[in-house]
């Protein structure tokens, strides 16, 4: 194999309209069931199903709701829907040659839109879609949009494109009353999601990177994005300097999630992948020659983990860790899979999947497989795991 120095890859999070009609979740393992040692099993709400490409604003979602079920032991029922309104909206005013609507986003958009327009539960927003886990409005809206974006449709033009107009079908698309809605909305400042080690109150505003210094520094209590070092090219592996850089990332991101941090990450799916049996996927899947699946980029919100070879104690399956040594000794092991929070419904047996819930091997998110270009048809290699959003301090 040939070894290169770290190239690092940014991967834009979106899920593809044909990766949402067709994915489905995970499912906790039988096998896993060993209450005698246990690792992390973080906090989370309800699993939803999107409708439509916006998996970044549910990972958001869990992972601002997990944070506010860990400071308060309330669960919340925040409205992705509120947020995909803003996201049009931006598109609509600021995208002078804009064709079609856009549902893939990213971290760094998601963070802004919190930052700039707070949190409002679905109970206030789209009254009809609270306690639901899949948003038809969404899919609803992102059809109506484009229409009107079409020849003759009110969107069609810049000129028809005012703040007015935009907004007013805006509404009509997704059924609401923003400007009534705006009342119910908490402003990022004040929704607070922890506590810092002295006492004092974190908010949403803060972990999203919203508040800086006079001098333009960061929130000490922001979330940081960091690029995990990809492999790029087949039959290529990581220099030593890569490795470490690695092993350090997904180090930190253990840590975290014994903390019970709801990490983020961003990663690559394809379905041939997908394991229905365990329900987690796996390199091993893909056979040769290769057969591209049902690809896209995806971000979810980790749940667990489970390592092999953690020292004194071998493997460590996923489940609340018993003790501080426990957690210790499992960010030593050689990890065998993460296991996410996902935005593809809860109930998908179609797949074998029951609650929500998807694993990831680590040879499946850390050498190199092959993604087709949606455009060009070409083939590349790389490492599936891109990103991870951890929280100030790790």
């Amino acid at each position: 194999m040939r070894r290169i120095s770290f190239t690092p890859r940014v991967i834009f999070s979106f899920c593809i309209f044909s990766l949402v009609t067709s994915c489905s979740v995970g499912t906790r393992s039988n096998e896993n069931n060993d209450s005698r040692t246990l690792v992390s099993d973080q906090q989370h709400t309800i699993v939803k199903r999107q409708s439509i490409g916006n998996c970044w604003l549910y990972a958001t979602a869990s992972w601002a709701e997990a944070l506010y079920l860990n400071k308060t032991g309330k669960e919340i029922d925040l409205s992705e829907s509120y947020w995909t309104w803003w996201w049009f909206y931006y598109q609509l005013a600021y995208k002078t040659d804009i064709a079609k609507i856009q549902t893939g986003g990213s971290w760094s958009v998601s963070s802004q839109i919190l930052a700039s327009h707070g949190v409002i539960e679905e109970a206030k927003f789209i009254p009809d879609e609270a306690g639901t886990t899949m948003s038809i409005r969404q899919a609803q809206a992102e059809a109506y949009i484009n229409q009107q974006l079409s020849s003759g449709g009110k969107l069609s033009t810049k000129e028809n494109r005012t703040e007015e107009n935009i907004k007013k079908e805006l509404d009509k698309a997704f059924g609401t009353n923003m400007k009534e809605a705006e009342q119910y909305v908490v402003k990022a400042k004040d929704f607070i999601v922890g506590t810092t080690k002295d006492g004092k109150d974190i908010s949403l505003f803060d972990s999203v990177g919203g508040s800086q210094y006079a001098d333009g520094s960061d929130s000490p209590n922001m979330w940081q994005q960091v690029d995990v070092p990809q492999i790029v090219g087949k039959d290529v592996i990581l220099s030593q300097e890569g490795e470490n850089e690695r092993a350090n990332v997904m180090f930190r991101v253990l840590k975290a999630l014994n903390d019970h941090q709801p990490v983020l990450i961003s990663v690559m799916i394809d379905f041939n992948a997908l394991d229905i049996v365990d329900a987690t996927f796996k390199a091993s899947r893909i056979e040769q020659p290769y057969q591209t699946g049902s690809q896209g980029g995806h971000m979810v919100v980790l749940d667990d983990y489970a390592v092999d070879d953690a020292p004194f104690i071998g493997t460590i399956p996923e489940g609340e860790a018993i003790s501080k040594l426990t957690k210790i000794l499992a960010t030593r092991g050689k990890l065998r899979y993460l296991k996410a929070k996902n935005s593809w419904g809860a109930n998908r047996p179609e797949r074998g999947l029951t609650d929500g819930y998807t694993r990831f091997s680590w040879e499946y998110l850390s050498q190199p497989l092959p993604w087709k270009d949606e455009k060009t048809g070409q083939v590349e290699f790389y490492s599936g795991l891109s990103e991870v959003i951890l929280p100030a301090g790790y």
